[in-house]
């Protein structure tokens, strides 16, 4: 099966070497590179005799199409390198005024934890773990204090073992990171080049977006009937510049899910070379027969890589722990861009101990499918729009005359905090964490109030 993994230094360095492109006919081949980069440096020594940022900048722009015949031979190559001579390209460009480095990017907003006029409120819109982290994990982040001076095993050494064997997982296919956050950008890295194209969920995860379109990636959104995710939608949307799709799942905002044969069919229908994503960070509070966390599956095949995290179940949010699944050739690319010491200690320590808290675990599963039914009960009695979750929160929709926005204004003031969710599109929907009882409670009988004024 074709590797999936693209590597933009390791395919231009065989590109380069195999001389694979005519260098008088697009200058992307070794001899083309070469002169350019020796007129990259020339005109970097121009730049260092003007003074004004204004100067730079009138230069810059006068340089810039002496490298266009460069740039075009790359892309027209399909190698998008990221070389010094693209790399400094992107920045005159910025710098010139012809690229707006970034400023198309709708910027992530988390949700809210103040309620003005409210000392002490009840905070239900980050699906944190409400009974907060194993006591264990806590005696273990406390231990670390005497090693604060020290820099982390970049490897992550010992939760890299715990993981592997919690999961049953060979040590060599995972990989560690910053929150899954911070893996799924570098999965975007490892795999897009400008002009190639993400495929996702009408209303997925913020995270995805952003990451392809750093990337200069496009983004294609697949809609989601009955907020469910339509695998065969997906594939459908799939092209020659495809290279990832996104699947949460559990799915957020809207708590939804992929059952495995979903996932296999969509496997089954595109490419090697479209890697699947499956973000499984709320998987542990699914109960229902037919999901699947897609690690099987990943385990079965070279395009599949399954993202979890630290910060729902084991409440280690603060922490930012995250660890993915994926074949070697794959893991092996994100290691190679990936920040050296990028897991701390104390979140090593913190992550390891609460693996080893079952308990804990279990009580905090116990507490989501417990009161998940509960509230989808009373919550729909009371005429509020509810779509059936697998996650540790539910989508909750308002009937005519009463908006999201002001039923979050109104349980604000009751000192409950919840999840606007128009910058996903849903405008008319709230998220709502589960709680503790007297929260769930508290939830329905605001809810039942504004309901009624």
């Amino acid at each position: 099966m074709t590797n999936p993994c693209r590597h933009h230094f390791l395919r231009v360095t065989a590109a380069i070497e195999a001389a694979a492109v005519e260098p008088n006919q697009t200058m992307a081949g070794a001899t083309a590179y070469e002169h350019q980069l020796n007129q990259l440096l020339q005109d970097r020594l121009r730049l260092k005799q003007i003074q004004s940022n204004q100067g730079k900048a009138d230069l810059k722009r006068q340089l810039l199409p002496d490298y266009v015949p460069y740039v075009q031979g790359v892309l027209e190559a399909g190698l998008g390198a990221q070389d010094e001579v693209m790399t400094t390209v992107m920045v005159w460009r910025f710098d010139a005024g012809d690229f707006n480095g970034g400023l198309d990017i709708a910027q992530y907003v988390p949700g809210k934890s103040q309620a003005e006029g409210v000392v002490d409120p009840i905070k239900l819109s980050g699906n944190e773990n409400i009974l907060g982290s194993s006591p264990k994990a806590r005696l273990a982040y406390a231990s670390a204090i005497d090693k604060l001076h020290l820099y982390p095993d970049g490897r992550a050494g010992v939760l890299r073992e715990a993981v592997s064997r919690q999961f049953n997982l060979p040590p060599e296919n995972l990989v560690f990171g910053c929150g899954s956050d911070e893996l799924l950008h570098l999965i975007a890295q490892v795999f897009l080049e400008p002009g190639d194209n993400i495929v996702q969920a009408e209303y997925a995860f913020g995270a995805y977006g952003i990451a392809a379109r750093a990337c200069q990636a496009d983004v294609r959104n697949v809609p989601e009937p009955n907020f469910r995710i339509d695998v065969d939608a997906m594939a459908e949307q799939v092209d020659a510049r495809t290279r990832l799709i996104f699947i949460t799942n559990p799915a957020n905002p809207t708590g939804t899910f992929v059952t495995g044969e979903e996932l296999r069919r969509l496997q089954g229908a595109v490419p090697p070379s479209v890697a699947i994503v499956v973000d499984a960070a709320y998987c542990e509070f699914a109960d229902d027969p037919t999901f699947d966390t897609g690690l099987e599956l990943a385990q079965q095949v070279e395009n599949v890589i399954v993202t979890r995290t630290f910060s729902k179940l084991h409440g280690l949010a603060a922490l930012r722990v995250g660890w993915a699944y994926a074949p070697e050739p794959i893991i092996d690319a994100i290691e190679r861009i990936r920040a050296p010491f990028n897991v701390n200690i104390p979140a090593q320590l913190a992550a390891v101990a609460s693996l080893g808290d079952g308990e804990f675990q279990q009580q905090s599963i116990a507490l989501v499918r417990q009161w998940r039914p509960w509230l989808t009960q009373q919550l729909g009695g009371l005429g509020l729009e509810l779509t059936p979750s697998q996650a540790n929160f539910i989508l909750v929709g308002f009937p005519p005359g009463k908006s999201a926005a002001q039923a979050e204004a109104f349980l604000a003031a009751r000192g409950l905090i919840v999840r606007g969710l128009a910058g996903y599109g849903l405008p008319n929907h709230l998220r709502l964490t589960i709680g503790l009882e007297a929260h769930n409670r508290a939830m329905v009988d605001a809810l039942a109030d504004f309901l009624r004024a």
